[in-house]
């Protein structure tokens, strides 16, 4: 009988070798706050609100809201929930932050996030994102947001979160996290399921399999996959899809989306590579937080596009370029830096 697949490692304890991805010291997560009478203005992914830190401790278990102060070097506590890993935890955040006069930008207080009876590995309450996906098209690997991601600029205030379905008579459930390419890799499987594999291939060779969503739904390998720190907690991002595209000047563009595999919020890369052309060795790198429906269009223009990780033929892809800046439209960077020399 087969063998199941054994879980992939980052870091093989046999041989000593592998990446080994970072871990994380303190569980946190940070939240983008606004005064309770201040409009939000998502299109400019908050640029005049002001940062706060919700940290985790177990003894006793509560979280503590912390803003920095200029003034003072220790960061002065706002707020303190006891006992946040309850299910309502959401809605006490939000009356705590109502009795200072704030609000945070983020899914729970939007309108187009539906809470679901599942949580984030760190136990953080999620939902879907019904912004343009009424009929529920959008994997639900991409459509699941933490309660605390931070909000998009289709972010529209709710004066009151919704309720979590999540009870004590109905416990919440993990979300499954997205497949690592590797552990797709056919040579990881056991002797005989591994031959019918390549079996099979070889039948099939020279057409081109139709994969749907979920199967196309993974994260890639490659240089940097699971390394960059995800903007709102201390999660790694993973590499959902990468399309390079010639940049007006002809440089090596690549446009990327990537996912957060602790809190799943959905991020957008664009970075471009002046190596070639300029002697000081100058990159440009900007960051977007996307809504999971943005994410799902430029991943269909990405998996449409046959080799389109590679640059070899980036000067013939100026329509998908187009196509996924005009998505972003109207979208202002999280970060933005551009780096001369290494």
């Amino acid at each position: 009988m087969a063998k199941d697949r054994e879980p992939l490692v980052n870091f093989n304890i046999a041989t000593m070798s592998g990446i080994y991805p970072g871990s994380r010291t303190m569980i946190y997560q940070r939240l983008r706050l606004r005064q309770g009478d201040e409009a939000s203005d998502g299109a400019s992914n908050g640029a005049n609100g002001r940062w706060a830190q919700l940290q985790w401790y177990t003894d006793p278990a509560s979280a503590i809201l912390l803003q920095a102060n200029e003034k003072q070097p220790t960061p002065k506590p706002l707020l303190a929930i006891p006992e946040p890993e309850q299910p309502n935890f959401v809605q006490r955040l939000h009356e705590g932050l109502s009795g200072i006069n704030l609000k945070a930008d983020a899914c729970f207080a939007c309108r187009n996030w539906q809470p679901l009876p599942v949580h984030t590995d760190d136990r953080l309450p999620a939902g879907r994102c019904r912004w343009n996906d009424d009929e529920g098209t959008i994997p639900s690997a991409i459509a699941t947001q933490s309660a605390l991601s931070l909000a998009c600029q289709h972010f529209q205030p709710l004066d009151e979160p919704q309720s979590n379905p999540v009870t004590t008579t109905s416990p919440s459930t993990v979300h499954p996290r997205v497949l690592k390419s590797a552990e797709l890799d056919p040579d990881r499987l056991p002797f005989w399921p591994r031959l019918w594999h390549r079996m099979r291939h070889s039948l099939r060779q020279g057409q081109r399999p139709v994969q749907n969503w979920t199967q196309q739904v993974i994260e890639r390998s490659g240089v940097g996959a699971g390394t960059e720190p995800c903007f709102i907690c201390q999660g790694r991002l993973a590499n959902l899809g990468a399309l390079a595209v010639a940049s007006p000047e002809g440089d090596k563009q690549t446009l990327s989306v990537w996912r957060c595999r602790s809190c799943y919020t959905t991020y957008f890369n664009d970075w471009t590579d002046r190596w070639e052309r300029l002697d000081n060795l100058e990159t440009e790198e900007s960051y977007y937080r996307i809504a999971p429906a943005e994410t799902y269009a430029i991943l269909s223009i990405i998996h449409a596009t046959v080799g389109g990780d590679h640059p070899g033929r980036r000067h013939e892809r100026r329509q998908q370029r187009e196509q996924i800046l005009a998505i972003l439209s109207g979208n202002q960077p999280l970060s933005h830096q551009v780096r001369q020399g290494r």
